[in-house]
C-alpha cells in the first residue's frame, strides 16, 4: 500500500507492519492549567443555574437572565465535576481535594479532605448518603448533614467516575480498568469486572432492565447484568476510548465515540447506524421530543434527529463544549471559550455568562496519549539513494518526525481472541468503518 501523507509532497511509504500504541491512562484532565473555561455540566434548578469552571469557583445564576447570584472560591479548578442537589444542599467536588456542601444562598456548610484531587466525579446519593470518587484511589460515603465520613472503598487505582446508585447498590469505575458493584449502604464489594482500560466517566450509568451499561477506554461499550456483573454484549466504537456515557430513548442505544462517531445500537448490541462528527465527542447525549443534543470537540452544540441528521448547531468561540442540560425548554451548556451559554430549542442564544477570567485554560489534544508507529521494509530492488537515511533494513518511523497528528491511531490495550486484529488501516479521508475495524481520528479514509 502506498500512503500519501499531506503536506509531504510525493513523500509515501510501504507499510510493512503498523503499530498503534496507547502510550499510558488517560491524563487529560489532570494537565489542565487554571483559565475561565467551562468543563462542568450546568445543573438548573428551582430558577438557578450552578456550575463550576477552571478558575476554581462555583457559580449560581439566575436561569432567566444569566446574571449572577453567587460565587464561592475553593482551591483548585472544577474539572469534569458537576453540582448536585439533595435535601436542600448542593454538592460538589473541587480539584483541590476537598469535597463541598453547600447551602442556596452559597455558604459552605461543610468540606470533606481526600486524599487526591476531585475529578469527573458527580455525585450520587442514598438517604442521607453522598458518594464520590477521588484521585486517592477511594470511593467515599459521606454523611449529608455533617459530612462525616460513613465508609470508604480502596480501588486499585484513581477513581475518575461518577457512582451510580441502583436498588442499594453504587456502580463505579477505575483507572484499575475494572467496574464495581459495593453494597451502597456498607461499601461491602458484591462484584467486580476486569476491562481492557481505564473507565473514564462524568454522568452517571445507564441501567435498563437490569441490564448496565458502560464504556471503557478499551474502546468498548459494554452491557452486563447489573446483579451479578455477567456480562451480555460488548460493542466495539473505535480507536480513542469512551469516557461519557449512553443514553437510551424509545429502546435505542444511542452512544457518542471519542472517535467522533455517534452510534444507534438496539439493546442486543447491533448497530442500527452511525454518524460522523468533526472532533473528539468528548458529551453524554440528552434525548428530548424526538431529538439528540450534544457537544462535539468541533466548537459546536449540535441536535440532530433520531437518524444523526443535523437540524442545527450552534458554535462556541473555542473548540470544546460540554454536555447540555435541558431545563424549560432551554439548554444551558458550559464552553471551553469561558463562557456559560441559554439556548432555546431552535438554537438561538439568549444569554451567555462569562466567567471571572477569559483566558481559556491550556488542555492537551483529545488524542495526546496515543502514538502510531510504522515499521517499514525496505524492498531489495528498491533504488535507494546513497545518501538516503533509509536502507534494507526494517526501521521504526515515527510520524511526529514528519509533522503528522500521530495521536490519531492507537492500539486497544484489550486483546480477546481474534476478534481484536484489524483487516484495515485508516488515514486521511472519510470514517467509514464497521465495529471490528482500526479506526482513526477525525476525518480518515479506510484503505483496503
Amino acid at each position: 500500500m502506498d500512503f500519501d501523507f499531506e503536506g509531504f509532497g510525493d513523500f509515501s511509504v510501504q507499510l510493512e507492519n503498523l503499530e498503534m500504541k496507547k502510550l499510558k491512562k488517560f491524563d487529560r484532565m489532570w494537565s489542565v492549567k487554571k483559565g475561565g473555561s467551562v468543563w462542568s455540566i450546568p445543573l438548573v434548578e428551582d430558577g438557578v443555574v450552578y456550575f463550576g469552571a477552571y478558575d476554581n469557583k462555583i457559580y449560581a445564576v439566575n436561569e432567566n437572565s444569566g446574571e449572577e447570584i453567587w460565587r464561592i472560591e475553593t482551591g483548585g479548578p472544577i474539572v469534569a465535576n458537576s453540582p448536585r442537589i439533595h435535601k436542600q444542599k448542593l454538592f460538589m467536588g473541587s480539584n483541590d481535594g476537598f469535597f463541598y456542601c453547600i447551602d442556596k444562598n452559597g455558604k459552605v456548610l461543610w468540606k470533606f479532605k481526600t486524599g487526591g484531587e476531585i475529578a469527573c466525579s458527580t455525585p450520587a446519593f442514598l438517604d442521607n448518603i453522598v458518594f464520590f470518587g477521588s484521585k486517592d484511589c477511594n470511593v467515599f460515603a459521606l454523611d449529608i448533614v455533617t459530612g462525616r465520613e460513613v465508609w470508604r472503598f480502596k480501588a486499585g487505582d484513581t477513581i475518575m467516575s461518577s457512582p451510580t446508585v441502583w436498588n442499594s447498590r453504587l456502580f463505579i469505575g477505575s483507572y484499575d480498568s475494572h467496574m464495581y458493584c459495593l453494597d451502597a449502604k456498607t461499601g461491602r464489594e458484591v462484584w467486580r469486572k476486569k476491562l481492557g482500560a481505564e473507565v473514564v466517566n462524568e454522568c452517571p450509568f445507564v441501567i435498563y432492565n437490569d441490564v448496565l451499561y458502560f464504556s471503557s477506554f478499551d474502546n468498548f461499550l459494554y452491557a452486563v447484568r447489573a446483579p451479578g456483573g455477567q456480562e451480555v454484549w460488548r460493542f466495539r466504537t473505535g480507536q480513542y476510548g469512551n469516557s461519557f456515557a449512553s443514553v437510551i430513548y424509545k429502546d435505542v442505544i444511542y452512544h457518542a465515540s471519542r472517535d467522533g462517531v455517534l452510534f444507534a445500537l438496539t439493546l442486543d448490541g447491533k448497530e442500527l447506524w452511525r454518524k460522523n462528527f468533526d472532533g473528539c465527542m468528548y458529551s453524554t447525549l440528552v434525548a428530548y421530543n424526538e431529538h439528540l443534543y450534544f457537544g462535539v470537540e468541533d466548537g459546536f452544540i449540535y441536535c440532530v434527529d433520531m437518524m444523526g441528521n443535523v437540524e442545527w448547531k450552534f458554535r462556541t468561540g473555542q473548540n470544546l463544549t460540554m454536555c447540555p442540560t435541558l431545563s424549560s425548554n432551554k439548554l444551558y451548556f458550559g464552553a471551553w471559550d469561558c463562557h456559560v451559554y441559554c439556548l432555546d430549542m431552535e438554537g438561538n442564544e439568549i444569554w451567555r455568562f462569562t466567567t471571572s477570567s477569559t483566558a481559556p485554560a491550556e488542555m492537551s489534544s483529545p488524542y495526546s496519549i496515543f502514538k502510531m508507529e510504522i515499521k517499514k521494509t525496505i524492498d531489495e530492488s528498491e533504488t535507494i539513494d546513497s545518501e538516503s537515511k533509509y536502507s534494507d533494513k526494517t526501521e521504526n518511523i515515527n510520524l511526529s518526525e514528519y509533522g503528522t497528528k500521530s495521536e490519531y491511531v492507537t492500539k486497544s490495550e484489550y486483546t480477546h481472541k481474534s476478534e481484536y486484529t484489524t483487516d484495515f488501516v485508516i488515514f486521511e479521508g472519510a470514517n467509514e468503518w464497521n465495529s471490528n475495524s482500526v479506526i482513526s481520528g477525525p476525518k480518515s479514509k479506510l484503505l483496503k
